[in-house]
């Protein structure tokens, strides 16, 4: 399976368990990263924008489609179609450290881009330790015990 950490975008649909014609229906992807971002490209070659729609639900993303086939006229017959049409589902469990509100869709020439931004990496807080002997907590607590004996 994935790590990950090495791969921070799990897939719902790991192509080891899928037969091969159930792979047809999946548009292939690519995901490339940088310190602004992820960026996904799915490659949908003529299907419509209108025919495709994201969306984002308990941090997973999904994107689903139908390449709707186009019959040819009664002069036309196709003698071989390797084309494959009908619906299909991707999804994707988005990492932790994404802004899932700045998500942005792109459609042009076939691949649709999906760009998801980073969230900024939060600094650790550094913690000042006092010695002052008798210090808040310690009164804080001595009275709290005080109380409770009385």
């Amino acid at each position: 399976m994935f790590n990950q950490t090495l791969y921070p975008f799990r897939s719902f649909f790991d192509d080891e368990w899928l037969e091969p014609r159930a792979r047809v229906h999946s548009p292939p992807c690519e995901i490339q990263e940088n310190k602004e971002g992820y960026l996904i490209a799915f490659d949908v070659p003529g299907i419509k924008k209108d025919d495709l729609k994201i969306q984002l639900k308990d941090n997973v993303l999904t994107l689903e489609g139908e390449r709707h086939f186009e019959k040819n006229s009664t002069e036309n017959q196709t003698q071989l179609s390797e084309k494959s049409y009908g619906r299909f589902q991707r999804s994707f469990t988005l990492p932790d450290s994404v802004i899932t509100d700045k998500i942005e869709a792109d459609h042009e020439n076939g691949v649709l881009h999906v760009f998801i931004p980073k969230a900024k990496a939060t600094q650790p807080k550094t913690i000042s330790i006092e010695s002052k002997g008798d210090s808040f907590l310690k009164k804080l607590f001595q009275t709290k015990s005080e109380e409770n004996v009385a």
